[in-house]
């Protein structure tokens, strides 16, 4: 969930957009016992209804220990934690479609998926969207000690954070806890309360080894997004904001598809409800990417921090003006594809000499940048 209120736009400079000062700092967070989250253990051997449950009162060592108990971690190679936004519950349609969408498609690895309900701290009225933020950081502490316990006990797992709109801010909270995440990829994460203000608490490209971003709500009012990158690789379809939508309206983008009236032709999100189709359409690519492996595939980098005033964006082909001639992948492969690309510069003997984001080098930061993907109205998306 992103902002909602009208405001007056200024340039992005330094990765900061204007808005109003609506919130500032946040408020305290709910204790954890109110906020009450659990977390659902969904194993391919239990696809349809969670092996355990975990909630707030397991400490961290003994949640792990429930999970091996229980045979949740039998051969795993990567645990995988969804979690939604504001005013959103573990009951929300997508979470569900993505972790089933996960097990049924990506077979070449054993997964635990476990899904992330805090909806005692998320599901609150407009009026309390502060309130809702603030226990965004605090349950993403609360998944982050688990989940440096779940490193320590099992070093040799991946994990891997998925979150949308305040989720995404969760998942950033929760690699800066435990210090132990893989990769996060944040959803449209949201912009109120994270662009001027509250900057430490929102994703950054350090929470992970690899953090990859959608951006599909960031400029039109109201918008629920942000345009400010905050990723390793930030992608942008359509730019980023008032993405194809089911209004009627005549198409204000390049090469959408329209009917002879110039009315876009798009398919609803099944996921937006009466919020924001834009905000949840990167739910939707991201699901529709796990079944359709290469789809996303861009070799197009913004020409600069995104505009949130003008909305006016040049993409650059990758390989001009010597830089890397490098191809993304927007979506669930974005690791992979990353790491294909890196084996192909190994064997024929490249050398990376990109600066690192900290003093410990990544594999990624050579990768890293904004990146443009063009999107159709309607599945396929690409």
């Amino acid at each position: 969930m992103g902002n909602f209120w009208p405001s007056n736009c200024g340039n992005n400079n330094n990765s900061q957009v204007e808005q109003p000062k609506l919130f500032g700092k946040l408020p305290a967070p709910y204790l954890i016992k109110d906020i009450d989250p659990v977390l659902f253990i969904f194993t391919n051997n239990s696809v349809n209804e969670p092996r355990v449950t975990i909630n707030s009162t397991y400490l961290p060592n003994d949640a792990v220990d429930l999970l091996l108990t229980n045979s949740c971690l039998d051969n795993c190679e990567r645990f995988v934690v969804l979690t939604h936004g504001f005013r959103s519950s573990h009951a929300s349609g997508w979470l569900g479609d993505m972790k089933n969408a996960i097990i049924q498609w990506d077979t070449k690895r054993t997964q635990t998926i476990a899904i992330l309900g805090w909806g005692k701290g998320a599901d609150l009225s407009m009026l309390k969207y502060g309130q809702a933020a603030s226990n965004s950081i605090e349950t993403g502490r609360w998944l982050g000690n688990f989940l440096a316990a779940l490193r320590e006990r099992c070093p040799k797992i991946e994990i891997y954070g998925i979150g949308h709109s305040l989720g995404a801010h969760l998942m950033g909270s929760a690699g800066r806890t435990s210090k132990s995440i893989d990769r996060i990829t944040g959803l449209d994460p949201a912009g109120v309360g994270f662009q001027e203000d509250n900057i430490d608490k929102r994703l950054n490209s350090l929470d992970a080894q690899l953090v990859d971003v959608i951006h599909t709500d960031g400029q039109d009012v109201p918008y629920f997004g942000t345009l400010v990158p905050l990723g390793v690789v930030d992608f942008y379809p359509n730019y980023g904001w008032n993405q194809p939508t089911n209004d009627g309206q005549r198409s204000m983008k390049p090469d959408l598809d329209t009917d002879d009236k110039h009315h876009k032709i798009v398919r609803p999100s099944p996921y937006g409800g009466n919020i924001s189709e834009s905000h949840s359409r990167a739910v939707d690519y991201f699901i529709w990417s796990i079944s359709n492996r290469h789809s996303f595939r861009t070799h197009l980098r913004l020409d600069g921090i995104p505009d949130v005033e003008s909305a006016v964006h040049r993409v650059v082909t990758t390989g001009k003006d010597g830089t890397p001639n490098i191809t993304l992948e927007m979506g669930y492969y974005c690791d992979r594809n990353i790491e294909t690309q890196i084996q192909q510069q190994e064997t024929n003997g490249q050398t990376c000499n990109i600066r690192p984001r900290s003093d410990v080098y990544t594999k990624y930061d050579q990768f890293a940048g904004c990146f443009y993907v063009h999107t159709n109205g309607h599945e396929p998306w690409c």
